[in-house]
């Protein structure tokens, strides 16, 4: 029980770091707020295509894969001992 307990301290410990980390960021950066907004947009929206970039190379991979193995059962063959 005691390492439940450590993990979910932790996770919230680093969680509240992320966050204070975050806020101190915006607080000092020398850029102004709308900079700092248009910058953190734009690495978002990249951040966005290229998530969606990769996952479509995997669905057409999977889609082939399925449409290539459709039909095709596997069958597991157990040996007696």
């Amino acid at each position: 029980m005691i390492k439940k307990e450590s993990e979910i301290g932790f996770a919230i410990g680093f969680a509240t770091g992320i966050i204070l980390a975050f806020g101190i960021a915006f607080v000092f950066t020398p850029q102004s707020g709308l900079k700092t907004r248009d910058y953190i947009k734009d690495k978002a929206s990249d951040a966005s295509g290229k998530f969606k970039e990769i996952t479509g190379d995997r669905k057409k991979i999977y889609t082939k894969t399925w449409k290539e193995t459709k039909g095709y059962p596997r069958v597991r063959v157990i040996e007696d001992e």
